[in-house]
């Protein structure tokens, strides 16, 4: 049974905030096999999938992305082993706003296509610093000896600063198969390392100072073997090297070492040896005092061994089998491990009837012992993906990838899914929103911005907030808090206002930070970057045009004129013209959105990506087709959701821009030429009344990789604007524009709104879960997001957008002068409109020698204001026929002419 799980976050003012994600809960009967101390049974287990999945921008068939994975807070990193090209690489994803996205692809420096170094065999992520294993990789005329890259991250950017190689390795060592980092100490795992030329394994210890690393110690087990795989896996304990031995003894127990500083060497003090066929530590991870290995192989399903430090001396305290009983599902495959979490991969799963689909099971820690949570599942299982082969958790974010998987029926892609919002842990967990916190003002004001502190966990949260950088406190005149110490329920927020006074402050940029401290243990402190520009007082014009479009209905021959009035509500004066500006050349609104967010900053707050909450649809279909016909990417266009928008949640929208891409090859009725007529929207359950809205008509060549809109191949067709009110209403919005080779061109929609000004709510677009035939995209320059987005790829896979494209008569083309369009006139074409005032500008539309029909075309009034510099005014004109003149009648033969006889004589 589907159901959602909700998440409450109570913000300032009681304002509730709703984070949802797809669950299943799926019955007791035969769901647990996690045993504990006390016996104790669990009642449900719930089902997860993903977030968000993710790929390789560039990715191809045979990349197997998703071989190694590492997760720290909002870092994540997934490595290949790229068989096409035989140089691997390194993917990097940052979290912002909810949202994974790549950011960067890291490759060994001196790699090179065909070396087959296996970069991305392993990686250890902490902090600011990755190690990267190439476990494959050639050193000096050693094949395949192995090497180890250091990448270091400033300024958000992640460069190579050194390689490690072993002082004695040889070829075949594998150095670099496995990775540990702890702060300034380094373990490498060469598990085919020789001894008198024969593979056992040893691992090497590095420390780091000043920048440099210096190889310090190389371990071995006292009584390895040949073959045994002595570091197949590696991991820093509590004062502990805890090693793993794949293969050790006949019947591949598998066997883990613990080795003890005893005079600054580490010694082997305790060795553990798993039960026959077992391999135990195929898998490892250790989290302080505690250790969870994997043994998949034991028994025809696999487990889990969580070991403990008790006494200095580390002893098996729980023994977790594989919850769904499933034989031979590889249950342990790989694991990771927080202070209240564990996460083991199952690569063999079955998943929906699908054999080898893969699965993540969590584990959360409770008075008895560690009790089955949640399944994690790809949403998308397939036979052979085998999820779960590798595998990362931090906090309540895990992360599961194998590159084996075939998404899209690319063979051996590779993939990766996150999910978030884990049940069942016990700690808290903080987040703090906006970050950086920045305003504008001007000289001598001052601004309130609310810095948000939220409690993401499920346990009492206490923090404080100083006036300081974490590191080095000094308090900072021109910062106040209203409050600098709470204490959260999990769910809930507070929100501090922070206050930034100009007053002292000369014109410029000024920074410092603020420092949030709290007891979530694995973020006890966060530096929050706080930015205030103060500008000069400068004034500027705002423009206003009304009406919003001029209709004229005149009879043949005759004409008839209306008022456009150009309103001044700025502090500068306004200069205005009427311009010559064609379609092609009206500016996108993404350009215009980069105006929107800089004017947006200037509110003192950053907005963020929010998803909307699920609603039950009203009954209110999209309207009957306006046009001769009309297309979709869904069967269904009832409004039941929100979607997803870029604002400050109960505050305002900042920009935001909705997309989709029509294909016109799949609708028959369409011919070889087009025209656009209208385009229907919806709005969501929540926002203001009266947002703004702007549709805008573009061409992309087909020839555009199918399901993407690069922003740079768009050409603009068609603009028109108007408002939406909130509660799942629709709207139909006349646009006008023309596809001239509905064969080599595809239509591309985007429903943008401007973020200009406090709408006291937060606006979200109409969208529904039914399926759609191309996905929904979405931007938000605001959201640090410029180009168009899968909405799949920003954690909502069921957000599609509701939106139905009228087709009608050929319009006529886009802004031009009215004096290029025969019946069109206009007085005054420029002038200058003083703070506070109106300009009237008199519009005429002459139907001397116009047939009788329909007509149209835009007025288009440039001006100096920096936020709307054009405003396209679309006109419309009738022509009826004119009075039947009788001819006899007016030729004098008959008496009582009148001057309408005059008037077809002229």
């Amino acid at each position: 049974m589907r159901s959602m799980q909700r998440s409450l976050r109570r913000a300032a003012g009681g304002m509730v905030l709703l984070a949802w994600a797809s669950l299943a809960l799926v019955p007791a009967a035969g769901v647990l096999a996690a045993t504990t101390p006390s016996g104790a049974s669990v009642p449900f287990a719930v089902t997860q999938i993903e977030d968000q999945k993710i790929v390789a921008s560039d990715g191809t068939e045979l990349q197997r992305f998703g071989e190694s994975v590492a997760l720290a807070g909002d870092t994540a990193m997934v490595g290949t082993n790229d068989t096409t090209t035989g140089r691997s690489a390194v993917y990097v994803f940052a979290r912002s706003g909810g949202a994974w996205q790549q950011v960067q692809k890291l490759q060994a420096a001196d790699g090179a296509a065909g070396d087959n170094a296996r970069f991305g065999a392993a990686i250890a992520l902490e902090g600011d610093t990755a190690l990267i294993g190439s476990d494959a990789a050639r050193v000096g005329a050693n094949d395949g000896q192995g090497a180890v890259y250091v990448f270091r991250r400033s300024g958000g950017n992640w460069s190579q600063v050194a390689k490690l190689t072993a002082a004695d390795g040889q070829a075949g060592d594998g150095f670099g198969n496995a990775l540990a980092l702890s702060g300034s100490s380094a373990l490498v795992g060469a598990s085919q390392a020789k001894v008198n030329g024969n593979p056992r394994g040893a691992v090497y210890l590095y420390t780091e100072s000043g920048g440099n690393w210096t190889q310090t110690q190389k371990i071995r087990g006292v009584d390895t073997r040949d073959g045994d795989a002595f570091g197949w896996r590696v991991a820093f304990a509590e004062n502990t090297i805890v090693v793993s031995a794949l293969l050790a003894f006949q019947d591949f127990p598998g066997s883990l070492y613990f080795f003890k500083p005893v005079d600054g060497v580490w010694t082997q003090k305790q060795k553990l040896i798993g039960e026959f066929y077992s391999n135990l530590g195929q898998s490892l991870a250790a989290r302080g005092h505690r250790l969870v290995a994997g043994a998949p192989t034991l028994g025809t399903e696999g487990v889990i061994y969580v070991y403990t430090q008790i006494d200095g001396s580390w002893r098996r305290t729980h023994t977790i089998a594989s919850p769904e009983s499933e034989k031979f599902a590889n249950f342990g495959y790989s694991v990771g491990m927080t202070d209240s979490a564990i996460v083991a991969g199952a690569t063999a799963a079955t998943v929906n009837g699908e054999s080898w689909a893969g699965a993540g099971y969590v584990f959360t820690e409770s008075g008895s012992g560690w009790e089955y949570a949640q399944k994690l599942v790809a949403s998308d299982a397939a036979a052979n993906d085998s999820i779960g082969t590798t595998a990362a958790i931090d906090a309540r974010t895990v992360l599961l990838a194998s590159g084996v998987a075939s998404p899209g029926g690319q063979f051996l892609q590779g993939a990766g899914y996150f999910f978030t919002n884990l049940v069942g842990t016990t700690q808290p967990a903080v987040a703090v929103a906006p970050s950086p916190l920045t305003a504008t003002v001007k000289e001598g004001d001052s601004r309130v911005v609310a810095l948000s502190v939220i409690n993401t966990g499920s346990a009492t949260l206490d923090y404080t907030i100083g006036e300081s950088d974490c590191d080095r406190p000094a308090e900072t005149a021109w910062l106040t808090l209203a409050s600098s110490a709470g204490s959260l329920a999990p769910g809930h927020a507070d929100a501090v206002d922070v206050t930034m006074d100009a007053g002292a402050l000369t014109k410029g940029v000024h920074t410092a930070a603020l420092c949030v401290s709290s007891t979530d243990p694995a973020q006890p402190s966060i530096a929050v970057p706080v930015a205030l520009t103060v500008t000069p007082d400068v004034p500027a014009a705002a423009i206003g045009v009304s009406p919003g479009r001029l209709d004229f209905t005149v009879a043949s021959g005759a004409s008839a004129s209306q008022t456009l009035a150009i309103d001044n509500g700025g502090t500068a004066d306004l200069q205005y013209s009427v311009v010559e500006y064609s379609a092609e050349r009206l500016p996108p609104s993404y350009a215009a959105a980069r105006r929107a967010a800089a004017h947006a900053a200037a509110g003192g707050e950053r907005p963020t990506l929010n998803r909307g909450t699920r609603i039950a649809p009203t009954g209110s279909a999209m309207p009957a087709v306006l046009g001769d016909w009309a297309i979709s990417q869904m069967d269904d266009n009832s409004p039941g959701d929100t979607g997803l928008s870029c604002g400050v949640v109960g505050k305002n929208t900042a920009d935001n821009s909705w997309w989709r891409r029509f294909y016109f090859g799949e609708h028959p009725q369409v011919g070889p030429r087009a025209g656009i007529s209208s385009v229907t929207v919806s709005s969501g359950g929540m926002g203001p009344a009266g947002m703004p809205i702007t549709i805008n008509l573009y061409t992309i060549a087909h020839d555009v990789a199918v399901d993407t809109i690069p922003t740079g191949a768009l050409t603009l067709i068609g603009s028109a604007s108007g408002t939406i009110d909130s509660g799942l209403v629709t709207m139909t919005i006349p646009v006008t524009g023309t596809i001239d080779d509905t064969r080599g061109l595809d239509l591309v929609v985007e429903y943008h709104t401007p973020g200009i000004g406090d709408w006291l709510g937060l606006f979200f677009p109409g969208a529904n879960a039914t399926p759609e035939t191309h996905p929904t995209f979405m931007s938000s320059v605001a959201c640090e997001f410029d180009e168009p987005i899968d909405a799949a790829n920003l954690g909502a896979p069921d957000f599609h957008l509701t939106m139905i494209v009228n087709l009608g008569d050929v319009p006529p083309p886009g802004c031009q002068m009215p004096a290029q369009v025969s019946w069109l006139n206009q007085t005054p074409a420029s002038g200058t409109v003083v703070p506070g005032a109106t300009a009237q500008v008199t519009v005429t539309a002459n139907a001397s020698g116009l047939t009788p029909g329909s007509y149209a075309a835009n007025v288009c009034v440039s001006s100096n204001d920096p936020v709307n510099p054009l405003v396209p005014v679309p006109v419309s004109l009738t022509v009826e026929p004119g009075a039947v003149v009788d001819a006899l009648f007016c030729s004098g033969f008959e008496a009582g002419e009148t001057g309408q006889c005059a008037a077809a004589r002229d």
